[in-house]
């Protein structure tokens, strides 16, 4: 996942850029650990020192961490003739430390040394504030837009100023009977059941790279390739995949199917709407195609067009090619489905 943590490790390099112009520190390293939000970030051949030496290592931060004071250790060993440990401490408690190897810094004795080592242990403390503060908004706003387009429209300034003309592939997936079902069952229980049914799809599109785009009713609209181009054909076909095993295993006794359509082609991908509502999607002639093959499929039927079928008809079993003309399209349309 992209989210404030992404940030942070940033953030803590740029700590180190100062480490090494004010005080000349070649080896650092920096570990926080917060909120679930965990860095550990290493400067210079801090890591060498690391993977070599450390249990001793951390036996000198866990005592700085304890006693929230700063832990000087010379001649720790041959290779580490001074080890300083300085903890990072906020409201009281630590939560990480800042490392520093082979530097003689007279920490504690020169006031120079000692307010410069203070000023960086703020940075850090200040960088896992923006951290946290980060994460919490990712974490709300990735409920309504993948967090990889949340990522991309904070650090890209010019990202998507004009849409923009992609390959593309997108998915549509429909419950078969579900009206029928939510008229039986009632408000309540349709609710229940369809939020269910659409944390699975997200879950599914989400883990083969794709972005859940919107849901539509008992519809759900997934695109792949416009963040990450590889395998986007096939991670969507292992979607359909997963999610018609998903119906055919767990949603079976509601008497309710899945069925999909799938195109593959050229789209526009950009922001549609004005300043006052915007929504961040592909248009274009395949997405409205992709809308009637899910339309025209039966249930548990995944149909694909031309394009898919050119790009995995060697490593998955499609059926007999069908000729179709479809509402809103002047010619006919070859169309095959996912045995």
């Amino acid at each position: 996942k992209i989210h404030g943590p992404e940030y942070l490790s940033r953030d803590l390099k740029n700590v180190f850029e100062e480490l090494n112009f004010l005080l000349k520190i070649d080896n650092a390293i920096i570990f926080v650990k917060d909120n679930g939000i965990q860095r550990r970030e290493f400067y210079g051949k801090a890591e060498r020192y690391w993977k070599k030496y450390e249990s001793k290592i951390k036996r000198v931060a866990q005592t700085a961490m304890i006693t929230n004071e700063h832990v000087v250790v010379n001649n720790l060993n041959s290779q580490i003739k001074r080890l300083l440990v300085v903890p990072i401490v906020d409201a009281g408690k630590s939560i990480g430390v800042l490392i520093v190897i082979n530097k003689k810094i007279n920490y504690g004795k020169d006031e120079h040394n000692t307010e410069i080592v203070r000023v960086l242990q703020s940075q850090i403390k200040f960088a896992l504030g923006k951290a946290r503060e980060r994460e919490r908004l990712f974490r709300i706003f990735g409920r309504y837009l993948d967090q990889r387009q949340v990522y991309q429209l904070i650090t890209d300034k010019d990202f998507l100023r004009v849409p923009e003309l992609i390959d593309s592939v997108v998915l549509f997936a429909d419950i078969s009977g579900f009206t029928k079902l939510a008229n039986q069952k009632g408000n309540e229980f349709s609710f229940n059941l369809l939020s269910k049914v659409l944390g699975e799809y997200s879950r599914i599109i989400n883990k083969h790279e794709g972005i859940v785009d919107k849901f539509v009713g008992d519809q759900v609209i997934g695109i792949f390739g416009v963040i990450g181009k590889e395998e986007m054909t096939r991670n969507a076909i292992d979607v359909a995949v997963e999610l018609r095993k998903s119906f055919s295993e767990e949603f079976r006794k509601y008497k309710i199917g899945i069925k999909i359509g799938i195109v593959k082609g050229k789209m526009l991908y950009g922001n549609l709407g004005n300043q006052h509502k915007m929504n961040l999607t592909v248009v274009g002639k395949g997405v409205n195609l992709a809308s009637r093959l899910c339309d025209y499929a039966g249930k548990g039927e995944v149909l694909v067009n031309q394009e898919v079928f050119d790009s995995l008809k060697g490593e998955y079993g499609f059926g007999v090619k069908r000729f179709r003309k479809f509402k809103g399209f002047k010619r006919r349309f070859s169309v095959y489905s996912l045995r």
